[in-house]
C-alpha cells in the first residue's frame, strides 16, 4: 500500500508539473506575441526590441548621436545609420555626421569639391552657386553682385535705374569704368568721373563728352 500510495503522489507530481511548465510556456509565447521582446536599462531606456510586423519580424536598435565607449564587436545605431565594431554598415560612414537637420565632418581637416589635397575648410575647383555669402568676422552678408553696361547719353552724366532689391542704402560699387569711341579701349574713372547712388537712380557723372559706354558692378549687402 506505501509504495502504491508513493508511485501515485509521484506520477501527480510529474502530472502537475509538466501541466505547470506547458501553461508557463504557452503564456510566454503569447506574452512576446503580443507585447514583443524589450530590453531596458535600469532606468527604462530602450536599448534593444524585436517587433511584430505581422508575417515577418524586424530587429529594432535605437538611434542615438553617440557611439559607445568602446565599439569593438558591437552593432549600434547613430542618427539612422547602423555601425559595426567601428565602421558603417549599408551606405553609413565615419567621415560625415548628420545632426538633426545638420551635417558635418568627423575627422579634422578641409574638404576638398575636385580637390584631392584642399588647402583652406573649403576649396572648390569649379563654378559655384549662392544666394547670401556672410564674409568675416564681422558678419557682413554679401547678397548680391551685378554687372551693369549699357551706352551713355550725351554730354558728362548719365542716369540709370537700380537693379531689383537694389538702393542707395545696400548697394557699393566694386568697378566703374567708361570707353571712347574707339571700342576696343576702356578706361578706368579719370579726375571728375564719379557714381552718385542717389536715392531715385544711380547718377553717372563722365568727364568728357565723347566716352559712348559704361560698365558697372554693384554689390548689396545685408
Amino acid at each position: 500500500m506505501d509504495k502504491e500510495y508513493l508511485s501515485s503522489k509521484i506520477d501527480h507530481s510529474i502530472t502537475l508539473v509538466i501541466i505547470v511548465f506547458v501553461i508557463l510556456l504557452f503564456s510566454s509565447i503569447q506574452y512576446f506575441a503580443q507585447d514583443h521582446i524589450k530590453i531596458k536599462d535600469t532606468e527604462g531606456n530602450l536599448l534593444i526590441s524585436v517587433e511584430d510586423e505581422g508575417t515577418v519580424g524586424s530587429i529594432n536598435i535605437p538611434d542615438t548621436n553617440l557611439a559607445p565607449a568602446s565599439t569593438t564587436n558591437k552593432l549600434y545605431n547613430i542618427n539612422g545609420s547602423l555601425f559595426f565594431n567601428g565602421s558603417g554598415i549599408g551606405g553609413a560612414g565615419t567621415d560625415w555626421q548628420i545632426s538633426d537637420t545638420n551635417m558635418y565632418s568627423i575627422p579634422s581637416g578641409n574638404v576638398g569639391i575636385g580637390v584631392i589635397s584642399p588647402t583652406s575648410k573649403l576649396e572648390v575647383d569649379g563654378n559655384t552657386k549662392t544666394s547670401t555669402a556672410t564674409i568675416g568676422s564681422y558678419g557682413v552678408t554679401i547678397q548680391d553682385i551685378v554687372y551693369l553696361e549699357g551706352n551713355l547719353s550725351g554730354g558728362t552724366s548719365t542716369a540709370i535705374n537700380y537693379p531689383n532689391g537694389f538702393d542707395a542704402q545696400n548697394s557699393h560699387i566694386l568697378s566703374y569704368k567708361t570707353r571712347g569711341t574707339a571700342t576696343d579701349r576702356w578706361y578706368a574713372p579719370f579726375e571728375g568721373d564719379y557714381i552718385y547712388l542717389r536715392q531715385s537712380d544711380i547718377l553717372l557723372l563722365h568727364s568728357t563728352s565723347y566716352n559712348t559706354a559704361y560698365q558697372v558692378i554693384l554689390m548689396r549687402i545685408n
